[in-house]
Order: C-alpha cells, then structure tokens, then sequence
C-alpha cells in the first residue's frame, strides 16, 4: 500500500538580521525554540527578546509505496542488430558501444 508523509518547513531568522534556518516542524510546532537552539549551535549565541521571522514556508509531501510490479514481455523472435558502433564512456573507460535505429 502506499503512504504520503507531510513535512512543514519555516525559513526563520531574527529580525534585523540576514542569515536564516530552516526548520523542520517538530512534534510540538515550537518552530522559534528549535530555531533559537539552532542558532546557538551554529552561531555560538542567541539574540534574546529579538523577534523571530518567518521568511518564508516549504511543504514537502512524500509518497511511499511497495514497489511497481513488473511486467515480463514475451520476445518478439529477432535480435537487434546495431548499425554502427561508436564508443562511450563508462565507468570502466572507453567502450566500443552498438547503436540501433
């Protein structure tokens, strides 16, 4: 079965400053707690009684399922056969590679 999942973002920053975080919703919507804690970690300090803004909003919706079921194809009877050959790169290096038309 499938299973779609939503995620809410909030692109924070303290008022009168440039640099934002972006947070992700916690069980307890405390968006400004989490931020403030987060500044702290990567800034080194808070900015108390600084007003905490919202810049912007992302949702993110994923969706989960069980797989694709794959269909077998019955052979058609005939080989393919390439009209040049050319060559690619892969991972191993220069392959001589068939092209079809």
């Amino acid at each position: 079965g499938e299973a779609i999942s939503i995620e809410r973002f909030l692109n924070l920053r303290y008022d009168g400053t440039d640099v934002g975080l972006m947070m992700l919703e916690d069980a307890e919507w405390d968006f400004a707690d989490g931020f403030e804690a987060q500044y702290e970690r990567e800034f080194g300090f808070r900015l108390p009684g600084r007003a905490v803004m919202v810049d912007d909003i992302r949702v993110r919706g994923i969706g989960k399922s069980d797989g694709v079921k794959q269909e077998e194809l019955p052979c058609v009877g005939r080989v393919p056969i390439p009209i040049d050959t050319k060559p690619a790169y892969f991972d191993s290096g220069w392959q001589p590679t068939p092209s079809y038309s």
